[in-house]
């Protein structure tokens, strides 16, 4: 049998291995070229995705920071709101009164 197969077949075959190899490295370049793009994209898209991250997380501890102060300022003026409404009802409380002087003093030059 392997008599009978003329040069023309032979050369046929070869053709088609080589058609088949090249269309199987050409598969290849764009399997693998595509997950080599993908893998750079998803590298990017993680890159930004850390940088909004961390600017959240400073934004965050800013308006933590912030709240803070506010409350402490929010604290001192309700305690010299009940500091005047007692000096108001009985008064007396002047000492209840410096001292949130004092404090209110500190709070403005803290700021």
């Amino acid at each position: 049998m392997i008599e009978n197969i003329t040069l023309g077949q032979i050369s046929a075959g070869f053709a088609i291995l080589l058609i088949l190899i090249a269309g199987a490295q050409k598969l290849t370049e764009v399997l693998f070229g595509k997950t080599k793009s993908d893998i750079k994209s998803n590298k990017e898209c993680i890159t930004k995705l850390q940088e909004t991250d961390k600017k959240t997380k400073e934004s965050i501890a800013n308006l933590t920071t912030s709240i803070d102060k506010l409350t402490d300022v929010s604290n001192i003026t309700l305690q010299s709101l009940l500091a005047l409404i007692d000096h108001e009802i009985d008064g007396n409380g002047i000492d209840g009164m410096k001292n949130v002087r004092t404090e209110l003093h500190k709070a403005i030059v803290k700021k």
